[in-house]
C-alpha cells in the first residue's frame, strides 16, 4: 500500500529551492547504517583473510584505525554500488558487544535525501518490510512505528531504508553476501599498523 504525501516534508524541500543561496541551504542529515559491525562478521573474516594473505603478524596491527579504515572504504563501496553521494562521518564501536555491533555513521544531503525517501516510501515492497520492521513486539518497544510515522524522522527513515537495501533487497545482495569477490570493495583497504611495529 502506498503511503500519502507528507505535506511537511515536500514543502520544505520547495523552500529550500526557492532560497538565493541553494547550496548554503543545503542541509546533511547524519545516520546510522547497519553494515552488520566487526563482531564475528563477513567484515572481520574478510580483514583476517586479507592479514594472512599477506602474512601480517596480527598482533601488530592497530584493530581500531583498521576497522575504521575499512568502515571507509565500505562507505565508498555503497556510494559505488547504489550510485550514492554518501559521506563517511565516524564509526560507532560499542563498548561492549552485548546488545549491539558496530555502526557506521554518514550524511547524506538534503536533495538526495529526499529523492531516496521519496523512492522507497512509494515501494510496496519496503512499505511493507518497514511497517513490519518497525513494530513493537515481544522485546521491542516501537516509538515510531510504520511509514506514515517514521517519514517525520528521516534519520530513523534512512536507517530502515539502507538496512533493506544492504540485507533484504534482491538487487543488492552483493553488497555483504559477497563482499570479497569485488575488487572495487577493498581497492583502498589497508591493514594499519601499531606505531612503532611497522
Amino acid at each position: 500500500m502506498k503511503t500519502k504525501t507528507n505535506n511537511n516534508f515536500d514543502s520544505r524541500l520547495k523552500d529550500i529551492m526557492g532560497t538565493a543561496d541553494f547550496e548554503k541551504a543545503i542541509k546533511d542529515t547524519e545516520f546510522a547504517v547497519d553494515f552488520g559491525g566487526f563482531y564475528k562478521s563477513i567484515h572481520t573474516e574478510y580483514i583476517d583473510n586479507y592479514i594472512e594473505d599477506f602474512n601480517i603478524n596480527w598482533e601488530y596491527v592497530d584493530y581500531k584505525k583498521t576497522y575504521e579504515n575499512y568502515a571507509k572504504c565500505f562507505v565508498d563501496y555503497i556510494n559505488f554500488s547504489l550510485n550514492q553521494k554518501l559521506k563517511y562521518v565516524e564509526l560507532d564501536s560499542p563498548k561492549y558487544y552485548n546488545f549491539t555491533n558496530d555502526k557506521i555513521i554518514v550524511s547524506i544531503n538534503e536533495i538526495d535525501k529526499y529523492n531516496f525517501i521519496q523512492k522507497y516510501r512509494n515501494d510496496d515492497d519496503f512499505v511493507e518490510w518497514v511497517n513490519e520492521a518497525s513494530a513493537s513486539r515481544d522485546g521491542f518497544t516501537s516509538f515510531c512505528s510504520g511509514i506514515d510515522n517514521l517519514i517525520n524522522e528521516q534519520e530513523l527513515l534512512l536507517q530502515y531504508i539502507f538496512t533493506y537495501i544492504l540485507w533484504n533487497e534482491k538487487d543488492y545482495e552483493f553488497v555483504l553476501g559477497d563482499i570479497g569477490s569485488i575488487d572495487f570493495s577493498m581497492d583502498d583497504f589497508e591493514v594499519i599498523m601499531l606505531e612503532g611495529r611497522l
